[in-house]
């Protein structure tokens, strides 16, 4: 893995920020750099490795906050990211002025896990007491607990929220998901924000905690009408739209010619990309389909 290599070549692209580099590649040829916001980086290198194995091509992945990717795009420093959101309008003045239209794909579906203690015995949790505690509201004392890196988990809270500034007291921010892990077995009245992205592709060190944590149900506002109307982050309710804190994944590509970037996302959004998304526990955006062969005779052995 390139983890080490990662923060300095973003501080790199930041500085100089040179957005008319040589062409150094095709489709399927060449070398590309591409911004990976930090909670979606275990899908996204999977993508990479297969797609690699099967071309000519070397992908840098730079993994890089929610704010530091739309610093970048929007001064056109670069053109390729992995984003849990669009572009605004704002942020893409950039390309607008050159007359460059982004080739936008969604390709997966993840979620916000929200987890406590093993130890806590309310496992249940209101979609609007997430909302209660990011505006800054009482509820029971709890606390909500992000990692610094997934901060992208709390931004799309307050869109949810229609929250532009946060000024509450009951969200905390720690280094690392091992941090929040440990913060959580410490504090039974935190909850521990992350993406389930992260929770099914775990460093070695947060698998072995995870077992003494519980993913906690939601309650949607949504859905009040349903007998059972709690819902765990699982790929079936994430597929049905019944648990609320679901989210969209996206490949942005504003390189405004067919380069790596197009070949990645056809990738990507085709079968084996797909098939990807489904193994690693998302949600595809197209189910790929099962071949079932049936014999006519029944051979026994």
């Amino acid at each position: 893995m390139k983890s080490f290599f990662y923060i300095a070549i973003l501080a790199l692209t930041i500085a100089c920020g040179n957005s008319k580099e040589p062409t150094t590649d095709t489709i399927l040829k060449g070398k590309v750099s591409i911004l990976v916001e930090n909670s979606m980086l275990p899908i996204v290198e999977e993508q990479e490795q297969v797609f690699e194995s099967q071309y000519q091509a070397n992908i840098t992945l730079i993994p890089a906050t929610e704010s530091q990717i739309s610093a970048n795009m929007s001064a056109d420093k670069n053109r390729i990211a992995f984003l849990p959101r669009r572009l605004s309008a704002a942020e893409e003045q950039a390309f607008k002025k050159k007359n460059i239209n982004g080739k936008i794909i969604f390709f997966a579906f993840d979620a916000l896990v929200f987890f406590q203690a093993r130890t806590v015995s309310d496992t249940l949790l209101k979609e609007e007491a997430v909302y209660e505690l990011v505006k800054g509201q009482n509820v029971d004392n709890k606390r909500l607990v992000f990692c610094n890196a997934d901060l992208s988990l709390l931004e799309n809270i307050k869109r949810k929220a229609n929250i532009t500034k946060l000024e509450s007291a009951n969200v905390s921010g720690f280094e690392t998901e091992l941090d929040v892990a440990n913060y959580l077995l410490k504090n039974e009245n935190a909850i521990g924000v992350l993406p389930l992205n992260r929770v099914l592709s775990p460093s070695f060190e947060f698998e072995q905690i995870l077992p003494k944590l519980r993913a906690m149900a939601v309650k949607s506002v949504k859905k009040a009408d349903r007998r059972e109307n709690y819902f765990k982050p699982n790929q079936a309710n994430i597929a049905e739209g019944l648990y609320p804190f679901s989210r969209t994944l996206y490949l942005l590509n504003y390189q405004g010619r067919p380069g790596l970037g197009m070949g990645f996302a056809s990738f990507i959004a085709g079968d084996i990309g797909q098939r990807i998304v489904l193994k690693s526990g998302l949600v595809p955006v197209q189910i790929p389909p099962r071949i079932i062969a049936t014999r006519k005779k029944i051979i026994k052995n």
